[in-house]
């Protein structure tokens, strides 16, 4: 059922090529999104931004129906209002696993984002 509004999707690059290939995630999102629904997808590739471009100057959109796209520049400032929501408990983030700083578990980690397997992002434990 079309029940979304709006999508943000701040991972996935539809036109890159990798191994295995990134998931699409707009495609996927596109039976979820009512017909008026926008999915932004933050520094997106050069076709993308390109189009977005052309899209802005010629007044009307070559980009796909419901698709926009936003170049994103952090700034000390904003990094640091969201360092201080995520202490104050009004940002999450999901920790995958933790891995100790070796070979082994280092291989293990690079397959699992590889594969798009991490449910959360995974933290590299250095010793002293």
């Amino acid at each position: 059922a079309a029940e979304c509004d709006f999508i943000v999707d701040l991972v996935s690059d539809p036109i890159k090529k990798a191994d295995p290939p990134l998931t699409n995630y707009f495609k996927l999102c596109r039976p979820n999104m009512q017909k008026t629904a926008r999915f932004v997808q933050l520094n997106v590739n050069h076709i993308d931004f390109i189009r977005k471009l052309i899209s802005n100057h010629m007044g009307f959109n070559i980009q796909r129906r419901g698709f926009d796209a936003i170049e994103v520049t952090p700034r000390s400032n904003e990094l640091k209002e969201l360092a201080d929501w995520f202490v104050q408990g009004k940002l999450e983030q999901p920790i995958d696993s933790i891995i100790p700083f070796e070979d082994g578990a280092l291989h293990e980690a690079y397959d699992k984002l590889r594969n798009m397997k991490a449910q959360g992002k995974i933290i590299v434990k250095m010793s002293r």
